[in-house]
């Protein structure tokens, strides 16, 4: 067939390079032609041409997986190569007459089952069915939690939960008051190569320990419930739970956690960081370049110092040193504190925090001149 190129303006000619090209190539089955012409006949110019390949055109044929997925070398190659596209061609085998759809080399598939995929969930999730036997708490109950939370995976980066003997922690060192703890796991936890197209281990990998103290005595629904609660709280944030484990010596069940945990969670008392922007008294000196917007009751002005905000580094509140623009809303009539004033400042930061989109709330700050109340605004 003559070289397919997109210079053609509206490919009416590469068009009818393919049909002159018919009577030269037949699967032998009338149907099967049709089908590759009709598909042939729909080229646009970018793509690679569908066509029927002789089956002694590939060579070095090699099976991968479970004899569905094989690779091999076609001696001519494709018509037209474009990356974007995956089938090339339809072929048969001579012997078992098997009909055989051939793809670019880089093509994504799963090398078990040969499904369009990298990340075969199926494959994955039998691959951990048949890997229950080979590790477990010896408790039913547990042992079903973990294969439960396995079996939850929806995507490669998901982190495969699981029993964690506790002989696999090293240098375990406790961290504030006594029920965190940073070790070393030798075997590490399980993530997914998408070369091999399988779990394998990151060894010597630094982890969080967090003593379940409060439920230490026999499994039960309860402590299954609490467990699962603190796993999915957890899971909501940028760190995770690799798996759960118990001291041999003191019965304590403990909850294993990437190293990122205390990005999280104060290590003193195991709280979790507040990042809100805390709302504080602002002097009213603070605030300069008032200007009014539309009505009296709202203007611009640049704080000073500027608000408190969190410093994960730090682990600490502190200022920004440059000024920051924020919005005054003045709470005129309402001089005097009593309910009717906390009430109004209620109303203000409860209809705020109600819409992710409205103004935050820095704090409060009154007129000493006027003795008005003034809400202080994001800008």
């Amino acid at each position: 067939m003559e070289l397919l190129t997109k210079y053609y303006v509206d490919f009416t000619d590469g068009k009818e390079i393919i049909k002159k090209n018919f009577t030269n190539w037949t699967s032998g089955n009338e149907i099967l032609d049709n089908f590759i012409q009709e598909k042939q006949l729909n080229y646009e110019a970018y793509d690679r041409v569908f066509e029927w390949i002789p089956y002694s055109e590939l060579i070095d044929i090699e099976e991968i997986g479970d004899n569905c997925v094989t690779k091999a070398i076609w001696k001519n190659g494709p018509t037209r190569y474009y990356y974007n596209s995956s089938a090339y061609i339809i072929s048969q085998h001579p012997d078992t007459k098997t009909y055989i759809i051939v793809l670019y080399n880089n093509c994504v598939y799963c090398k078990k089952c040969g499904s369009m995929s990298l990340w075969c969930k199926q494959c994955q999730i039998d691959r951990l069915k048949n890997n229950f036997t080979n590790c477990t708490s010896g408790i039913v109950k547990l042992d079903e939690l973990i294969q439960k939370m396995q079996l939850k995976i929806d995507d490669d980066d998901n982190v495969i939960f699981e029993w964690i003997p506790y002989n696999e922690f090293i240098k375990i060192k406790e961290r504030g008051d006594n029920c965190l703890a940073t070790a070393i796991w030798k075997n590490g936890p399980l993530f997914y190569d998408r070369g091999e197209q399988n779990y394998i281990r990151q060894s010597y990998d630094v982890v969080v320990l967090k003593f379940l103290y409060d439920l230490q005595d026999i499994i039960t629904d309860e402590f299954l419930d609490q467990t699962l609660l603190r796993i999915n709280r957890q899971r909501e944030k940028i760190f995770c739970s690799y798996g759960i484990s118990q001291n041999p010596d003191t019965k304590s069940y403990i909850l294993v956690f990437n190293d990122l945990y205390f990005d999280h969670y104060c290590e003193k008392c195991v709280d979790l960081y507040c990042r809100d922007v805390l709302f504080e008294w602002i002097p009213y000196n603070k605030l300069i370049e008032i200007k009014k917007r539309g009505d009296n009751c709202l203007t611009t002005a640049i704080w000073k110092n500027g608000p408190l905000f969190y410093d994960s580094r730090e682990k600490k509140y502190i200022r920004n040193s440059a000024s920051q623009n924020v919005t005054l809303r003045f709470l005129h009539n309402l001089q005097n504190i009593n309910d009717e004033f906390l009430n109004k400042v209620k109303s203000c930061l409860w209809s705020n925090s109600d819409d992710q989109y409205s103004s935050r709330n820095y704090g409060i700050s009154q007129n000493p001149d006027t003795k008005d109340y003034i809400m202080v605004l994001d800008f």
